[in-house]
């Protein structure tokens, strides 16, 4: 699907491995894709309350809800605020239906979502976008992933001995939009936010999952 203000756009016809992608006519955007999740999880809240396992209720949310909440979050991660929220909305019905499993009420409006996600060990839905995003940049660094023009735009900075900021990634200044939002500027800046804790060039896909497992949501 293209975007234009022009009125007579060229629309150029992409394929892949020499099929020709058809253009869709209509696309799901983040508000259906919530409230979808938001009506689905709700089955699993109905039908586990009788759960005595709160593991078996993780497990169900992990493998059938944030799953499809987190895939291909490295293309389409939001950045504004009311998007993070909104997603974040999901988790922390979740996370309330648990409490009540636990303690017999509901925890009481406005509950800090940082307390109940250390409560059952959960970490954010931000926090996990930006840990698949580093995760690619590793990936594709090491050659793992092929993804050559993002491997070809990554450039490597030199940094001089005095200088207090040592960035591994040299990074543009960004001018558009769209250009902080893209998956390029949004790997490097996620990975500028830890790099003093973890090597990206020696360090293993463990440590790096480790980190994000430790630090607070």
């Amino acid at each position: 699907m293209s975007f234009t203000k022009k009125e007579k756009p060229i629309i150029y016809r992409y394929s892949f491995d020499n099929t020709v992608l058809t253009r869709p006519e209509v696309i799901r955007d983040l508000g259906a894709i919530t409230e979808s999740a938001f009506k689905s999880l709700g089955f699993v809240i109905r039908n586990g309350r009788e759960f005595g396992d709160i593991e078996t209720l993780k497990l169900l949310y992990f493998t059938y809800y944030r799953s499809c909440l987190e895939y291909a979050s490295v293309i389409w991660s939001p950045v504004y605020n009311i998007h993070i929220s909104s997603l974040e909305r999901i988790q922390r019905r979740f996370l309330k239906t648990v409490s009540y499993i636990v303690d017999g009420v509901y925890p009481l409006r406005g509950y800090p979502q940082d307390l109940l996600l250390g409560r059952f060990k959960i970490p954010s839905l931000l926090n996990r976008r930006r840990e698949h995003s580093v995760i690619t940049l590793f990936k594709i660094v090491k050659g793992l992933q092929e993804c050559p023009d993002i491997l070809c735009n990554l450039s490597l900075k030199i940094n001089k001995g005095n200088m207090r900021s040592k960035n591994s990634f040299y990074l543009p200044t960004v001018r558009t939009i769209s250009r902080a939002n893209s998956p390029l500027v949004q790997m490097v800046v996620n990975y500028m936010g830890i790099e003093n804790q973890v090597d990206l060039f020696n360090c293993t896909l463990g440590q790096i999952k480790r980190y994000y497992q430790t630090e607070p949501s």
